[in-house]
């Protein structure tokens, strides 16, 4: 099991350093001086832009640790994972604090950023990869 563990956190470094990052943004309590919303509907962006990075951090190290990149197995991984952390994670607010609850609009902007990222990471970087590496072969 230990060395299961291991070898995911010698392929995936940034993406568990990314998941423990969000841990502590959702559950950590702000003091009361803290003011954390320049504008109104900040949050949202922040749960956006917190779930399309940790799907691109995901993405970025899929790509650097296999070289088979056209797995439909993959996609599907790659989006349930920070789909399904995230909804944990709404959960965790609700369940084990009393200064945080779960949104379900933080949720849908959660999902929003994960198939942001998964489309354009998909549909778009994987295939530049994959030809800047052919070029390379050719060479």
């Amino acid at each position: 099991m230990l060395k299961y563990i291991l070898k995911y956190l010698k392929r995936y470094p940034l993406s568990i350093l990314t998941f423990c990052a969000i841990v502590y943004l959702s559950l950590f309590k702000p003091s009361d001086g803290m003011k954390l919303q320049l504008f109104e509907g900040m949050d949202k962006v922040a749960h956006f832009c917190m779930y399309a990075g940790l799907s691109f951090i995901i993405w970025f190290e899929f790509f650097r640790v296999h070289e088979k990149r056209n797995s439909f197995k993959a996609f599907l991984a790659m989006f349930l994972i920070p789909l399904i952390f995230s909804g944990v994670m709404e959960i965790m607010q609700m369940e084990l604090t009393t200064y945080r609850s779960a949104d379900i609009l933080d949720f849908l902007f959660n999902v929003t950023g994960v198939v942001f990222a998964n489309v354009i990471c998909f549909f778009v970087l994987r295939p530049v990869i994959d030809r800047k590496l052919k070029r390379k072969e050719t060479l």
